[in-house]
């Protein structure tokens, strides 16, 4: 059935065991490079907790040492479980218990089944025979931690519910894709949790062991936010959970030991790499799950209706509150240039998805303008709102946008391999409710002008030319139909023939944005 599934029985040979039971079972899976004293503590921890724990051997160890030690190289090892006993000098011995999957062949040093360290009472304390090769054994946590390099654990849990759905890219055609970094892409959807207790949330990608070994597959770079809705069935005052960055990964977790019942919100933004598009075309779909305690409900994907700088604006007050008043050094507070006006940013773009700049207007009657410029900008792109406003100009490296009294509002933009910046220019303004139509006019004629003469070049320079090698449209055009099931003798979609137009996008609908300021600390 798994090897029917993959396609063949060549895709599923080798590979990662986290994954594997991952897609069995539904449990997150969470894999590790390199070994270290803080890893014991943590296998301890998990074994505890019944986690599945595995491990293989380190690339630098030396294969041939480790084949007369009894550890076969390339070689998933099941690690059970984990102990501190006293030797027979009174010392403390952190030692690991493994598993060979064959059933037999075991490591023969230190603390293995005939070691000479184990005395009657140690091998009674830790409940270990040694009597026969079963491919179980003991061995020293420091050999361990020299021998394997690498480490996995999946948090399955008794009587797990999963629930997901299905989420679709609206870049279903190859001049959507290439305009990928002029429209940005994001996805929302509301989360009805049933139960308290341990719930883990996923973003997860088609996966690359359902492709042919020879074909050069990415994973999207995943930006994910999730929030406690804190007001029926609004973004308004919402309260950050987490919020994670993954590069190129199937899978990205975002876990709650301890969710509370109630309504959450999840924001997702995929950065779809070329390799993913030449071979998946328009079936850029993926699945957003919950594994838990509970049944979990999924609302449809509610992007289309709403302007992704205003779900922004919530999801950063959010994260803006909880990062300052837990003093991560996440987010940092601006130069203050006028009294009642604060100005966060963050600290590392990388670690955040976005380079935003956070206003947050504690003022009456004023209103606040920021002229922003970007010198040399390079692959980035400033998101605008998907329909023209009043209060937001946006060209390719600047912005100009308005925040009224006693509200909030951010502007971003989103870093791509190669990002830069360069300088930047501010003119931060605070100004009486009578200026603001003459300024904004002119600063909107100011940008109408720059546009036009400066930039019609491409806006992005990474993979330019990896994105001119797909076919264009008149080659190769794509239907309205589902991912293709993946089966045996399964095509990539550039080996497809030809298929139909697709239809126009759904009709934006901009909700009334909700403003209300912040807490201060």
């Amino acid at each position: 059935m798994w090897a029917k599934l993959h396609g063949c029985y060549d895709r599923i040979a080798g590979g990662l065991e986290y994954e594997t039971i991952r897609d069995l079972s539904g449990s997150p899976g969470y894999f590790f490079r390199g070994i270290d004293d803080d890893t014991f503590e943590k296998i301890f921890e998990y074994d505890e907790a019944n986690y599945v724990m595995g491990c293989s051997m380190s690339d630098t160890y030396d294969q041939a040492l480790a084949e007369q030690q009894g550890i076969v190289p390339g070689h998933a090892y099941t690690l059970l479980s984990a102990a501190e006993v006293l030797d027979i000098n009174g010392n403390t011995v952190r030692l690991v218990k493994l598993r060979n999957p064959w059933g037999s062949g075991e490591w023969n040093g230190d603390w293995s089944d005939q070691s000479p360290l184990w005395t009657q009472e140690l091998r009674d304390q830790v409940g270990f025979d040694g009597s026969r090769d079963d491919g179980i054994f003991w061995m020293d946590f420091n050999d361990f931690k020299e021998i394997f390099g690498f480490w996995s654990v999946n948090k399955t849990i008794d009587n797990p519910h999963y629930n997901y759905i299905m989420m679709q890219s609206n870049y279903r055609t190859i001049s959507q894709f290439r305009d990928r970094y002029k429209k940005p892409d994001f996805h929302l959807t509301r989360i009805k949790v049933n139960k308290k207790g341990m719930h883990t949330f996923a973003v997860s990608q088609f996966g690359s062991r359902l492709l042919p070994r020879r074909a050069n597959y990415k994973y999207a770079n995943v930006i994910a936010y999730l929030v406690k809705e804190n007001q029926p069935n609004s973004l308004n005052g919402s309260t950050l959970i987490d919020a994670k960055i993954t590069r190129q990964d199937r899978d990205t977790y975002i876990e709650l030991t301890n969710a509370e019942k109630g309504y959450y919100w999840l924001y997702i933004d995929l950065e779809w790499q070329p390799e993913t598009f030449r071979w998946l075309k328009k079936d850029l779909t993926f699945s957003v799950n919950s594994y838990g305690v509970s049944e979990v409900e999924f609302s449809k994907d509610l992007a289309d209706q709403f302007d992704q700088v205003e779900v922004l604006d919530h999801f950063t007050m959010a994260y803006v509150q909880h990062h300052m008043e837990n003093e991560t050094g996440m987010v940092k507070l601006a130069k203050q240039d006028f009294k009642d006006i604060f100005v966060y940013e963050e600290e590392n773009y990388w670690k955040t998805g976005y380079n935003f700049k956070f206003i947050q207007n504690n003022t009456d009657s004023q209103v606040f303008i920021m002229s922003h410029s970007h010198l040399d900008y390079k692959n980035g792109v400033v998101i605008s709102p998907k329909m023209q406003v009043d209060d937001m100009i946006v060209s390719r490296s600047q912005y100009v946008f308005k925040v009224e009294p006693g509200s909030f509002k951010g502007v971003y933009s989103k870093p791509y391999t190669g990002y830069q910046r360069g300088g930047q220019a501010n003119t931060p303004k605070l100004v009486d409710m009578s200026q603001i139509e003459q300024l904004m006019n002119y600063y909107q004629q100011h940008y109408d002008r720059y546009n036009l003469v400066n930039y019609n070049v491409p806006l992005i320079t990474e993979d330019i030319l990896v994105d001119h090698k797909m076919p264009d449209d008149r080659e190769e055009v794509e239907d309205e139909g589902t991912a293709p099931p993946v089966k045996s003798g399964y095509k990539p979609a550039d080996q497809r023939k030809p298929m139909v137009k697709a239809g126009q996008q759904k009709k934006v609908v901009v909700p009334k944005q909700i403003v209300g300021p912040p807490k201060t600390k």
